[in-house]
């Protein structure tokens, strides 16, 4: 094992080809920090480094923001978060999750009991994703410390209304039948 407790490559122009040699580092080390943003990873690079790290019992703080990921980001980070039972900050921002892709990071983040910060900022999440965010702000335990939404396409007071309750049906309303003027 490699005594290596932090790794920050960010901004250094690292590309998903790249993200294969990162892995096998990863692999010989009980990392605790990790840094992978403003690069070029995208989607399959970022897979390589999260089905390496998923599973580490020592990764306290991910930082994945700027990698242009788009999908599959949303889930593989969703599988980082079920898998890894140390994470406790987890930064996305910024990498194009979309709504399809989101629900797998949600569901994730709604499972991860050790997570106290999550930033997925600027990320087009969609209106979709309110009601597991939702539940994610109010009905999760622990709670998280810090939750950072901001421009993900809703309204961020979405989150703090409860589900209103579906109307009663309401009775038809009679029709009257008028005859023509002569």
């Amino acid at each position: 094992e490699i005594p290596l407790r932090v790794l920050d490559v960010s901004h250094n122009n690292i590309s998903e080809a790249s993200a294969p040699r990162i892995a096998e580092l990863l692999d010989l080390c009980a990392i605790e920090e990790l840094s992978v943003s403003q690069n070029r990873l995208r989607g399959n690079g970022l897979w390589t480094i999260c089905n390496s790290i998923a599973w580490h019992t020592s990764l306290t703080t991910l930082r994945v923001r700027e990698n242009v990921a788009s999908a599959p980001a949303g889930q593989c980070i969703g599988n980082v978060l079920e898998l890894n039972k140390t994470l406790t900050l987890l930064d996305c921002s910024w990498n194009d999750i979309k709504e399809a892709d989101a629900m797998h990071l949600l569901t994730g983040l709604l499972s991860n009991t050790t997570l106290r910060s999550f930033a997925a900022a600027w990320n087009p999440l969609g209106t979709k994703s309110i009601p597991i965010l939702r539940e994610v702000k109010l009905l999760r335990d622990p709670p998280l410390q810090k939750l950072d939404l901001v421009n993900c396409g809703f309204d961020l007071k979405e989150l703090d209304k409860m589900p209103e309750e579906t109307p009663p049906p309401q009775p038809p309303k009679p029709t009257t039948k008028r005859g023509k003027k002569r």
